[in-house]
């Protein structure tokens, strides 16, 4: 089967990064009002074809308003943030940003993705995958969500393609479930 799938790539850091070890993609010339920029990508997962329709979402809090209806009608998220860095304070307005405006509240699955884990060695205040593993525990549990964790290499491409696998396992199952 083939299934469309549009995502939303947000959060505070270097999103292109994730972008560049997609495999083969086709990036857009669209770019809107430096809001948005548009990325196509096709992909085998467990015997279906996944075509994603990433948009990467500026973090620019002016652009809040805007960001809005690239969200509405999305069936997945990736939010990314820097191990190295405080962003990961923020990852909570971006989730709740996504379940705002993407009209299916809390069912569509969201990958956080933690960039920079070579340098966490390096930081003054690094973030360590325990504990983004216990917030994403935690707010499954409280909000009956579907959110993961995965670790990125955004240099060598490593645990990217796990990140387009489980948006579309999650989907496949999602669709299950509104079968039965």
């Amino acid at each position: 089967m083939s299934f469309p799938m549009k995502i939303v790539l947000i959060g505070d850091h270097r999103k292109s990064e994730i972008l560049q070890y997609y495999g083969d993609i086709y990036r857009s010339n669209i770019t809107f009002i430096a809001v948005a920029d548009l990325a196509f990508k096709v992909m085998n997962i467990g015997g279906n074809t996944f075509n994603f329709q990433v948009w990467q979402l500026s973090e620019d809090p002016d652009f809040e308003l805007e960001r809005r209806r690239y969200h509405y009608g999305a069936l997945g998220a990736i939010i990314v943030f820097d191990v190295t860095t405080e962003s990961f304070q923020n990852i909570i307005s971006w989730l709740n940003e996504i379940w705002s405006y993407n009209g299916m509240e809390k069912s569509i699955p969201i990958v956080i993705a933690g960039i920079n884990i070579r340098k966490r060695s390096n930081a003054q205040k690094p973030i360590f995958d325990e504990e983004v593993w216990k917030f994403t525990k935690e707010m499954n549990q409280k909000y009956q969500a579907n959110i993961m964790y995965i670790p990125v290499d955004e240099y060598t491409g490593e645990n990217v393609a796990q990140i387009w696998e489980t948006l579309g396992e999650w989907y496949i199952r999602y669709l299950q479930q509104l079968e039965s």
